[in-house]
C-alpha cells in the first residue's frame, strides 16, 4: 500500500493506493495520525511508502521527486516560509509520519522544482540585485501536473510532440510552456496569487493596488486576505465559487463574467506561449472532470483557431487522454483526465527508480 499526503489548508488530504483499491479522506493536523495509517501495526507494516506533496520549495527543494533524508527534511522546514499555509502542513506530516513509520521509504514531491530550469528571462523579476538576492523570482507551481502531462503526451501522441502548451483547469487554473520536457514559462509567479484568476485569488494585477488599499486603511494582513482569499471567482461572483461551479451551465451574469475573464486570460497566455515556443506541437488540457469543461475548452479552442486548431466535441470522461483535434489540425489537442492522486502516484515512481539506480 502507498500512503499519499496532500496539504489542503486547514486540513490534510490523504489517499491510500494499492494494486486493487484506492481510498481517500482528510483530517485536521490535531487529529489522530495513526488513524490515517489504519490505526494498527499490521496496517502500517503493509505500507510500502509514504508520498508527500510540497507546494513551494523555493530555492531549497530543487528536485521534483526524491527520497526524504535528514537533509531533505531540514530543507522542507526552511522552505515553510515560501508558502506557510500549505508548507507547514507538509512539514508537520513529514515529521509525524517519519516517527510513526521510520523504516519505510518517504518520498517528497515538489511542485515548484520542475520550474527551476526555467530560463532566467522568464523567472526573473525586474527588481534590484538586493531584492533578487532575497529569492524574489517566479517559481511557478503545479510542476508535478505539467511534468506528468508532458510525459502522458509522449506516450499517447508520440515523440514528435516536443513543444507543448499545458493548461491545468481546476480551482487554481494555470499554464506552462514546455519544450522537450523543460519549462520555458508559466503563468504562476512567486506564489499562486500571480497568473490566472483562481477560485479565491486575484491573478495578475498592478502591484500598486496594494499601496492603494494600504492608503485606504487596510492592514497588510487584510490586503493579503482580500487578494488571495476573497478575490478571483469568489470576488467576481460574490460567493464561494469553485472552478466546477463556474463550469455549471446557468444564466448567472456574474458567473458568465468570471468565465469570460478566465477564458480571455487563457487565450492571451496561449498566444504568448505559442510565440515563445516558435509554434506549438500540442495543447494539453488537464482536468478532473473533462466532460464538465467541454464547453469552456471549446471556447478556448475557438479563440485559438488562428493557430490552425481544428477540434471536435463533445469530450468524454474516460481514463487516459482524449484526442479532440481533427486530422487537418496543425496542432494536436488532447484532454487528459488527471487528479492529484494519480499524478502523485506516477511521479513517485521516478524517485523510487532513481534510488534503485
Amino acid at each position: 500500500m502507498q500512503l499519499l499526503i496532500d496539504p489542503a489548508p486547514p486540513a490534510i488530504k490523504w489517499g491510500k493506493h494499492s494494486a486493487k483499491s484506492f481510498s481517500s479522506g482528510e483530517c485536521l493536523t490535531d487529529a489522530d495520525w495513526l488513524a490515517i495509517t489504519g490505526g494498527n501495526s499490521d496496517s502500517r507494516q503493509r505500507t510500502a511508502s509514504v508520498v508527500y506533496r510540497l507546494r513551494h520549495g523555493g530555492e531549497l527543494v530543487r528536485l521534483p521527486a526524491q527520497i526524504v533524508t535528514p537533509k531533505v527534511l531540514e530543507a522542507v522546514g526552511a522552505a515553510v516560509r515560501y508558502l506557510p499555509e500549505y508548507n507547514e502542513l507538509t512539514y508537520a506530516a513529514l515529521k509525524r509520519m517519519l516517527r510513526i513509520m521510520p523504516k519505510v521509504p518517504h518520498i517528497l514531491l515538489c511542485d515548484t522544482a520542475f520550474f527551476m530550469e526555467m530560463p532566467l528571462e522568464a523567472s526573473a523579476y525586474a527588481l534590484s540585485p538586493l531584492l533578487r538576492a532575497r529569492g524574489l523570482k517566479r517559481y511557478g507551481d503545479y510542476g508535478l501536473t505539467h511534468q506528468w502531462a508532458f510525459a502522458e503526451a509522449q506516450k499517447l501522441l508520440g515523440p514528435p510532440v516536443s513543444k507543448v502548451i499545458s493548461i491545468h483547469l481546476g480551482d487554481h487554473p494555470n499554464m506552462a510552456a514546455v519544450n522537450n520536457g523543460r519549462p520555458l514559462d508559466t503563468t504562476i509567479g512567486f506564489t499562486p496569487v500571480e497568473g490566472l484568476p483562481s477560485h479565491s485569488g486575484c491573478g495578475d494585477i498592478d502591484v500598486s493596488v496594494v499601496f492603494e488599499l494600504q492608503a485606504a486603511g487596510f492592514s497588510l494582513k487584510e490586503i493579503n486576505t482580500l487578494l488571495s482569499a476573497r478575490s478571483g471567482f469568489r470576488g467576481l461572483t460574490g460567493t464561494a465559487c469553485s472552478f466546477m461551479d463556474l463550469m455549471n451551465a446557468d444564466t448567472s451574469v456574474k458567473k458568465a463574467m468570471a468565465r469570460k475573464i478566465l477564458l480571455y486570460d487563457i487565450i492571451r497566455y496561449s498566444g504568448a506561449f505559442s510565440a515563445l515556443l516558435g509554434g506549438a506541437d500540442a495543447i494539453l488540457f488537464i482536468t478532473e472532470e473533462p466532460s464538465k469543461c467541454a464547453a469552456f475548452i471549446q471556447g478556448i479552442c475557438s479563440g485559438l483557431e488562428f493557430l490552425g486548431l481544428r477540434c471536435r466535441f463533445p469530450i468524454s470522461d474516460r481514463a487516459g487522454g482524449t484526442l479532440i483535434s481533427e486530422q487537418d489540425s496543425r496542432i494536436k489537442v488532447m484532454v487528459l483526465k488527471g487528479d492529484i492522486w494519480r499524478i502523485m502516484i506516477d511521479n513517485s515512481k521516478n524517485a523510487v527508480q532513481e534510488e534503485i539506480i
